[in-house]
């Protein structure tokens, strides 16, 4: 079995276990993996870049992780001042850069357009996962962003 399939069922297996934790432990463990994944994640993603623009290919590192930082703070302020286009903004991409992770190998002779797809779709699939199963922190957590109630009932819809 190669890596991507066992990436896949312990992405399932993580969501599935999440529902087990108390919240405390989740906090703690969510700061640690930032402090850990995160970092190597933010890494892949200067690496991504960089193969991604043909005009970033022979840039210096030090202007890659500028670019990277600039798209990073774009983001927070984004969520300031439009708190709404940058939330949905942030899923969509989020959801997308999940899929991307998930299958880039898989699909790496599909159609752009099939491939570019599936990604989001799958990526957006994870992501209803996660909301289903924990409605009433992500109603918290956008009402907070977007300083109005939101009703997730009807995720299951989505599913």
């Amino acid at each position: 079995m190669k890596i991507y399939n066992y990436s896949i069922v312990l992405s399932f297996l993580s969501l599935w276990l999440n529902s087990y934790f108390p919240s405390d432990n989740l906090y703690l463990l969510g700061f640690l993996m930032i402090l850990t994944f995160g970092i190597l994640h933010g890494a892949n993603d200067i690496l991504i870049i960089n193969k991604s623009f043909k005009s970033l290919k022979n840039s210096p590192i030090y202007f890659l992780i500028g670019f990277y930082l600039t798209l990073v703070l774009s983001t927070a302020l984004l969520f300031t001042f439009l708190p709404d286009f940058a939330l949905l903004f942030f899923i969509t991409i989020s959801a997308y850069h999940f899929g991307e992770q998930h299958w880039h190998s898989v699909l790496s002779y599909t159609h752009k357009t099939i491939k570019l797809l599936f990604e989001l779709l799958y990526g957006s699939f994870i992501f209803c996962l996660i909301f289903y199963f924990h409605v009433p922190e992500v109603e918290y957590i956008i009402s907070n962003i977007c300083h109005y109630a939101v009703n997730l009932s009807h995720i299951d819809y989505l599913l």
